[in-house]
């Protein structure tokens, strides 16, 4: 009975980063078709990575992953990666509130405190960016001048594709969509923590999902990584009992999600796709001179 939960917390697991790749798919096809095929195989990267590897590092290389095979390139990736972690901070800040509300749970005031700091920075952020867009701009062009001139035009081409592709999920995304793949994503990801830890109790490692979902989204993971949190938690010395287990719950989802990426149509590789007006074009301009006056020209 308890490989039948290890078997479910899995495939959970497996269907929530589908969905999560459904709703990168959101951000990309405002200017390109996303090809799911190099999404998955993109997002399974990442995460194996994030769980070795500190302050999230995973997700640089999961964004330039992508880009090589998206028409924008490493500007429209980044961007929508910084966009799915920026909705993620606030998703696990709602749990983490949720849960000390209904629990009381003193251990994670540390991590509430943590995510409601960051949830309100990026609000602010993203308020003083659309509220006070003028000197906002200003700010940047002076930051950007810094440089020399190629990486003052990363800068602003960066600059230019954040505030944009903010402005685009605003205006242009279905927000039922966007709300629907959020919630039924992180409620895939709860089944998942739950089941596993019905795993961990059939093992006689008595847990509660919650300390699955601590164990990936405590303040530690971010500056340790996972594998680091595992080690120096107490719920992770009890994991230890049972590395065969644990280890086939971190891996096994990102192996079959690259597994199945194989079965995936390669659609959208730019190799594959002409350009049509069905999608915005982040960059009208054709060379680099055109797009450094055209973002001069808007950031001053």
């Amino acid at each position: 009975m308890k490989y039948i939960f290890l078997i479910l917390a899995i495939v959970m697991i497996c269907c929530a980063h589908l969905v999560r790749t459904k709703r990168w798919e959101l951000f990309i096809e405002i200017y390109e078709e996303p090809s799911e095929r190099i999404l998955l195989q993109a997002l399974s990267v990442g995460h194996f990575i994030n769980f070795f590897i500190p302050f999230k590092l995973g997700d640089l290389v999961r964004a330039l992953f992508a880009a090589r095979y998206m028409k924008n390139g490493k500007t429209l990736s980044l961007t929508t990666v910084i966009l799915d972690r920026y909705l993620d901070i606030i998703s696990v800040g709602i749990i983490f509130c949720a849960v000390y509300f209904v629990s009381g749970y003193e251990f994670l005031r540390a991590s509430i405190r943590f995510y409601i700091i960051l949830m309100v920075v990026l609000i602010f952020c993203t308020g003083i960016v659309f509220l006070g867009k003028s000197w906002v701009k200003k700010l940047l062009m002076t930051f950007a001048a810094i440089f020399n001139p190629a990486i003052e035009l990363k800068v602003l081409k960066l600059s230019w594709s954040l505030i944009t592709n903010f402005k685009d999920i605003v205006l242009r995304i279905s927000k039922i969509k966007l709300f629907l793949t959020t919630v039924g994503m992180w409620c895939l990801y709860v089944a998942s923590y739950f089941f596993f830890a019905h795993y961990l109790t059939e093992t006689g490692l008595l847990q509660d999902w919650l300390d699955i979902f601590f164990m990936f989204f405590s303040k530690s993971t971010l500056t340790i990584g996972t594998v680091g949190t595992l080690s120096s938690l107490t719920v992770g010395e009890l994991f230890q009992n049972d590395v065969i287990g644990v280890g086939l719950y971190l891996c096994a989802p990102i192996l079959l999600l690259f597994l199945l990426s194989l079965t995936r149509s390669s659609k959208g590789i730019v190799s594959q796709k002409s350009l049509t007006d069905q999608y915005l074009n982040l960059f009208p301009q054709l060379n680099d001179d055109e797009k450094r006056r055209f973002l001069e020209n808007y950031f001053s």
